[in-house]
């Protein structure tokens, strides 16, 4: 099975890709707050529950591959759906922030909304993007030779820089290898203007079923482009997993002003929904992989509201703090796998308590370099950018 890697994110909230914490950060205008009661920190939670999720499935193939924790446990197998919970989030966020903004997609709102976006997102993506020039250099001249040259390409560098590297202009993924769910969400961002405009012509009746008719059609998808994996990193076929995902978000939004969504009591229905996941696992149905997908809309509508306890668990002060910093979680993990090699050897062949002190010691490089980069390069650079875009 392939890496694939993640929001902004996926997706990306200001509140690191979604989470409307005060809305987030990175998508709201600078002159424009949602009053408290518009706060939804649960979205922010759930950033982080993806994240993390998207984190162990990479290093359960990665750096603690010894342990094995991919094939004994199938929540670990499948997180690369962090992803798609990422892209569903952003369309529910982005659409709650910048909808308003496009009754007609204009130049001058799309100029400045395309701004606000690489406000909030390239800061981070280019710290790592050289912070892995960084390691790549120094590696091989430490003696390390586990650096595949054929990853580390120079015309690569410059595709991923530009964030296209989704876009199908290389067969395999280079450099940070989590950064290809940024490039596709840019590729929505770049849809979303027209997206608003389209979709607000809809009347309610037509937006319910097309927020009905969407995972449908993903699900077809699934079983036919796809190849009955929704592991797809590169070139159409992920353009169009993060673009129907996306717009499944923005729907979702839409349905959350017309639709009480918010005073159901969403806990019993997806209990009963990741029931039935397991149940098609148990009976080795080609669609288990896909059942997940289905199921993050209800989780987004319950975690939009403190009214149940998916919402007032995901609005917790630990899932919020992890959400506030998901993106940079997301795009430093593999720096830190790569960067903190010298553990691996313990992990592989070290005595029990050795390899529990290098996984350890991986965690907490991970959290360490989150945290710093985080405060020091994420909050500043996207605060001073986004007054430059308002400007």
């Amino acid at each position: 099975m392939t890496r694939p890697a993640l929001f902004s994110g996926q997706t990306d909230v200001s509140v690191p890709m979604p989470g409307l914490a005060e809305i987030p950060d990175g998508y709201a205008d600078i002159r424009t707050r949602p009053a408290k009661s518009d706060r939804m920190e649960g979205l922010t939670g759930l950033r982080a529950l993806a994240a993390l999720w998207v984190v162990g499935f990479h290093y359960s193939f990665g750096a603690f591959a010894y342990l094995y924790p991919a094939g004994s446990l199938r929540v670990i197998r499948l997180g690369y759906l962090g992803v798609d919970l990422f892209f569903t989030l952003s369309g529910f966020v982005i659409w709650h922030v910048h909808a308003a903004d496009f009754h007609q997609p204009t130049v001058p709102a799309f100029r400045r909304f395309i701004g606000l976006r690489l406000a909030r997102l390239y800061p981070v993506y280019l710290f790592t993007m050289l912070l892995f020039v960084v390691i790549v250099v120094l590696g091989p001249a430490l003696g390390d030779p586990s650096f595949n040259p054929r990853n580390y390409e120079p015309g690569q560098f410059l595709v991923d820089l530009f964030m296209l590297q989704s876009w199908g202009l290389t067969d395999h993924l280079n450099w940070n290898y989590p950064a290809w769910s940024v490039s596709a969400e840019m590729f929505c961002y770049i849809l979303f203007p027209f997206l608003a405009f389209g979709l607000r012509k809809l009347n309610n009746g037509l937006v319910m079923s097309a927020a009905v008719a969407l995972p449908l059609a993903l699900a077809a998808c699934y079983s036919t482009i796809f190849g009955h994996t929704m592991n797809v990193t590169l070139g159409g076929p992920v353009l169009l997993r993060a673009a129907a995902e996306f717009t499944e978000g923005c729907l979702l939004r839409r349905i959350v002003d017309v639709v009480p969504v918010r005073r159901i009591r969403w806990t019993v229905p997806i209990l009963l929904m990741i029931v039935a996941t397991e149940a098609m696992f148990v009976l080795q149905s080609r669609l288990a992989d896909f059942m997940p997908v289905l199921v993050f809309p209800f989780v987004i509508l319950a975690a939009s509201s403190r009214a149940n306890p998916i919402g007032r668990l995901a609005s917790s002060k630990p899932f919020v703090l992890v959400g506030a910093a998901s993106y940079s979680l997301y795009l430093m993990q593999a720096p830190v796998e790569k960067g903190a090699r010298f553990l691996l050897a313990y992990v592989a062949h070290g005595t029990a308590l050795e390899c529990a002190a290098a996984v350890c010691g991986y965690i907490a490089i991970l959290g360490v370099s989150t945290a710093l980069v985080h405060r020091y390069v994420e909050n500043p650079s996207r605060r001073s950018l986004r007054q430059l875009v308002a400007a």
